[in-house]
């Protein structure tokens, strides 16, 4: 092989390694801002899921006697929400834990926190209106629809860009 084409190999291999670089760069620039945003938001969601559920934060409850019926604690939400109808109930997760219902209304939902023993509403609150909703949306969209939700695709398709071209860059090359 003469001199010019081992040095027009190598320079047809510089430019590649550019243009994967470029790729790998660009593609990171978009990619790294909603990557540390997800991770954030999933992180928060994860450890908010290991001190309560998606229902909400609320104090343990004293475990005295045996739990009321499902239909009674039903009632004492539904009361809790006038005009309300039963759409989805949690068993509680320990002896100490609140049963959760889910009580739609007018569109939409309110989380009801009852003591299992007593058949009192601990807490009662709009769904959309807690801090783990409000990361789910960030988590999920953006704040910002369906558009927020195409970002977020794109910047999925080039993390695999940036894999890709990282594990070219990683290789390793001839001298």
């Amino acid at each position: 092989m003469s001199n010019s084409t081992l040095a027009e190999g190598a320079q047809g291999s510089s430019r590649l390694y550019r243009a994967v670089w470029r790729w790998h760069f660009y593609a990171g620039l978009f990619v790294v801002p909603f990557l540390l945003m997800l991770a954030l938001t999933g992180t928060y969601m994860m450890l908010y899921s290991k001190l309560s559920n998606e229902m909400g934060w609320v104090p343990q409850v004293s475990t005295s006697g045996t739990a009321l019926s499902v239909s009674t604690q039903a009632k004492a939400a539904l009361a809790a929400v006038p005009g309300g109808s039963l759409a989805t109930y949690v068993a509680p997760e320990a002896a100490d834990r609140p049963a959760f219902f889910e009580i739609g209304k007018d569109g939409s939902y309110f989380h009801v926190a009852v003591d299992p023993y007593t058949g009192s509403v601990l807490e009662s609150h709009d769904s959309a209106t807690t801090s783990r909703a409000l990361a789910e949306k960030i988590h999920g969209t953006f704040l910002l629809g369906t558009f927020g939700d195409r970002l977020i695709e794109v910047a999925a398709s080039l993390s695999i860009i940036m894999t890709v071209t990282g594990v070219v860059l990683w290789w390793p090359r001839g001298s």
